[in-house]
């Protein structure tokens, strides 16, 4: 997905536009490509969120049904101050929505790292219920002390908090 030609091309031209429009007195170019090209990578992969970000985390399109999400937290340049390896499954807490995100560097010929691609599939109930339906077993998706999402009874759910509550760091 990284290596899309359309992608890495329409993210080349945007730093090149960059470049000339700092040279310029500041001219922003369009991000119209970017976010078209984002949008067709988005319909093609099982992702909530599909983000493009320069490689200082600025955000520069977004796209997936919890885009605005991602976009409102800020996540990508969260994960870059993190230091969150490339290519390795990270969690993000984006407002109430944790992601479970893999970011991967977009980079030129020459090896020079020129954004970032990060694909996020949110750990949230419409996820919990898949797997349900896969495994044909109730599903519970926790983080440090908390039940974040679950196929189980309420009572469950209760009690599988409580235990999570109750362990020792």
């Amino acid at each position: 997905l990284a290596e899309s030609q359309t992608l890495q091309g329409a993210l080349e031209t945007y730093v090149a536009g960059q470049l000339t429009a700092r040279a310029r007195s500041g001219a922003q170019p369009v991000l119209a490509p970017l976010q078209r090209e984002l949008d067709l990578l988005a319909a093609r992969v099982e992702s909530d969120a599909v983000a493009l970000a320069t490689t200082d985390g600025e955000p520069l399109a977004v796209s997936g049904r919890l885009a605005d999400a991602w976009l409102a937290e800020r996540t990508a340049a969260r994960l870059l101050r993190t230091d969150a390896a490339s290519g390795v499954d990270s969690l993000v807490q984006a407002g109430p929505t944790l992601f479970r995100v893999v970011q991967v560097p977009l980079t030129l010929d020459t090896g020079t790292t020129i954004g970032w691609l990060s694909l996020a599939r949110a750990l949230d109930l419409r996820y919990a219920a898949m797997l349900d339906r896969m495994s044909g077993l109730r599903t519970a998706i926790a983080s440090d002390e908390t039940v974040v999402a679950t196929t189980l009874t309420a009572a469950q759910a209760r009690d599988l908090q409580l235990v999570l509550r109750s362990r020792p760091n």
